[in-house]
């Protein structure tokens, strides 16, 4: 994967601890809890279609009952949707601050998790288009969320951020030699993570 030829392009979009689907239809949950998991697999669908204004409109919708809920995890998802689609819309610059000014509001709150994904966004809008500076910043933010994801135990997060280490590997500059077996590396732990938690 080496950009965003579609909003499908960057790797696969991360999904809440129980599948959306399934927690808007679980009667455990309240109506606004039903409702923001609803808004939220309606805007991944969108996602899937490259429909990047019905992706908006409705991660728009999610974002504001995970706000409501103090739902953390909601929220980082549903921002990284939102980073997804203005990536596909060549809208670079407005990711990136969307990503900063979260992170910035996520790390008031203490939830490290949620501060890994925003760095892995950072890193991910990061990674082309915004010039070798940004990619060097790029390449500590992603290393910072490896971190954090291998602490907390989310193997799948983790080999999400080691694609993005992959991506700006192949774009580094200096010692192709080096920066192309570190790629390699990326990629082989990817795979191997992938394959152990069935993820195909």
């Amino acid at each position: 994967i080496t950009g965003i030829t579609g909003i499908t392009g960057h790797p696969k979009l991360p999904v809440l601890e129980k599948p959306p689907e399934k927690r808007s239809k679980d009667p455990s949950l309240s109506d606004k809890e039903r409702e923001a998991a609803l808004f939220f697999t309606v805007a991944e669908k969108h996602v899937q279609d490259e429909q990047a204004e019905d992706a908006l409109k409705h991660s728009d919708e999610a974002l504001e009952r995970f706000r409501q809920l103090g739902d953390e995890t909601g929220i980082a998802d549903t921002i990284r949707i939102k980073i997804h689609v203005l990536c596909f819309k060549d809208r670079r610059k407005e990711a990136n601050q969307m990503a900063k000014e979260e992170l910035s509001r996520i790390r008031n709150q203490k939830d490290r998790t949620a501060e890994a994904k925003m760095l892995l966004s950072l890193a991910e809008v990061n990674t082309e288009r915004r010039g070798y500076k940004n990619r060097e910043e790029a390449r500590l933010w992603a290393n910072e969320a490896l971190g954090m994801f291998r602490k907390a135990g989310d193997k799948k997060m983790e080999a999400y951020t080691l694609i993005c280490l992959l991506n700006i590997n192949m774009k580094w500059r200096g010692d192709k030699k080096i920066s192309c077996q570190d790629g390699l590396d990326c990629a082989l732990a990817a795979r191997s993570i992938f394959k152990a938690i069935g993820d195909r």
